[in-house]
Order: C-alpha cells, then sequence, then structure tokens
C-alpha cells in the first residue's frame, strides 16, 4: 500500500521520541561534522547523522510497528549507513546488522563512534564477501527502506535474492520504495538513468516469498496496480514534502 496522511498518533508520538527523521532540535544548528565529532545522545537523539529524505517521516514508523520488533530478535538492514533506524532497534534489545558496502572508511569509524555513544553494539558489515557469510536462515526480519530506489535492477534483485536467502522461516522483509509522481505512470515525463520508479513486481517475483502486507493495486510492476487509483487517492497519501513523491510499502513473508 501506499502511506496515507495524516501520520496515525502512534507514528507521530514514536518520531517524537527518537527526533525522527532529521534529529532532535539543537542538532539543526549543528553540522553533521561536528555532530560527529562529538556525539550528543540526548541532544541530537540518534537520527542526526545522515540526512534523510521527507518521506521518512511515515517510513520509520511503519517499519517499526510493521515489523511486530521484540527483544531478541535478529535483524538486518540493507545501505543503511548511518542511518538512525538501526540503532533504536539496538536500543530496543534485537540484534542488529547494517549491510552496507558504501560505509566503509571514515563512515565505519563515526558508526562505531554512535555505537559507544548510544550503548548500542550495531554490526556494521561493509565487506561484501563477510556479507556473503552471514548465516543463511537466521534473520527474523530484513529492513529495505528506500534501498531499491538507489540500485539497478540488476542490483536490486542481488539484495532481495540475498534478503529472501538470510530470513529465517516466518522471517518478513520489509520494503519501502518511492513512487515519484512526476514519472510515468504517473507523470508525464520518462523514465530515466537517474530517476525511475522500481518495478516491485518484477524485482520480488520468484523469490519464495509471499506478499503479506500491501495492496498490489498501489504496487508498480504489479499487474493489479491502478494508475487511477492512486490519482484518484493522492490527496489522502502522505506525499514527500520536498519531493513529489509517495512512499509504496510492502511486507515479503517467508514460508514457515
Amino acid at each position: 500500500m501506499i502511506g496515507r496522511a495524516p501520520l496515525q498518533d502512534e507514528y507521530l508520538e514514536w518520531n517524537r521520541t527518537w527526533g525522527a527523521p532529521y534529529g532532535r532540535g539543537p542538532s539543526a544548528m549543528v553540522s553533521f561534522r561536528r555532530r560527529l565529532e562529538k556525539v550528543d545522545p540526548d541532544a541530537y537523539g540518534p537520527f542526526a547523522f545522515q540526512a534523510q529524505r521527507g518521506l521518512k517521516t511515515f517510513q520509520y514508523p511503519w517499519a517499526y510497528f510493521t515489523a511486530g520488533v521484540r527483544p531478541g530478535m535478529r535483524v538486518m538492514l540493507s545501505g543503511e549507513g548511518l542511518g538512525g533506524f538501526q540503532f533504536v532497534l539496538a536500543m530496543n534489545g534485537l540484534q542488529v546488522v547494517n549491510v552496507d558496502p558504501t560505509a566503509a572508511g571514515e563512515p565505519a569509524r563515526a558508526h562505531a563512534r554512535i555505537n559507544r555513544a548510544f550503548g548500542t553494539d550495531v554490526r556494521l558489515v561493509t565487506d561484501l564477501s563477510e556479507a556473503a557469510a552471514l548465516e543463511q536462515g537466521s534473520f527474523d526480519r530484513v529492513f529495505l527502506l528506500s534501498t531499491l530506489d538507489h540500485l539497478g535492477e540488476r542490483a536490486g534483485r542481488a539484495v532481495l535474492e540475498s534478503s529472501a536467502a538470510l530470513l529465517a522461516p516466518g522471517g518478513l522483509c520489509l520494503i519501502t520504495a518511492d513512487l515519484l509522481l512526476h514519472l510515468r505512470p504517473l507523470g508525464v515525463l520518462p523514465e530515466g538513468p537517474a530517476e525511475r520508479n522500481v518495478d516491485l513486481r518484477r524485482l520480488t517475483d520468484g523469490l519464495g516469498l509471499e506478499l503479506a502486507h500491501g495492496d498490489p493495486r498501489e504496487l508498480y510492476g504489479f499487474p493489479e496496480f491502478d494508475r487511477g487509483r492512486v490519482v484518484e487517492m493522492l490527496p489522502e497519501m502522505f506525499v514527500g514534502p520536498f519531493y513529489p513523491s509517495v512512499s509504496q510499502t510492502a511486507v515479503l513473508g517467508k514460508p514457515g
């Protein structure tokens, strides 16, 4: 389904509690560099160390509540960088692995500083061989939050295949993908190399996972996708505040 507006009260409260998605108020007056030099958990909150798009205002609490997370669960995120969601999960008692090859070097050192400041133990994996060695069938949840938007079709499919293998029976893969309103099939502009809408059906077909949550009428690429319905319901949808887009959400379950 596509995220709706206004946000539910529990989503708003979750965002207030954790300072999502941009960080707590005082962080707005401090550069990212200074925030990372002296991490202040109380002043900044866990979301203050990486720039985020407005749709994360919906996506983060949606993922948290939809996943039904519980202490002790083993979860993986892909491409989270220094994003705060991983640290929130760890502070809630989950075992968290963040696989992000782009976070090697200084980002990895910054990640370690954030871990220490918040008293968390998120495992950051930046080496693809190390990622390939993760135990298959061992994760209760996998989060791909606006990850597929930034990958080509081949790379996106590879991430999903790996995620399906890592999920334990009965596990869930939670996906969000931006749907750009100015591009076809909703808008009038054609897709290009820099901007495209993710064909969720093509990426997820044949993985051995079942659609456990999500309306195919609102998921681009599915045969049921209904452009007229999406356009008609736009006034009810949560539209990104800085960019003309809405957030598609889907949960894929591994039969258990």
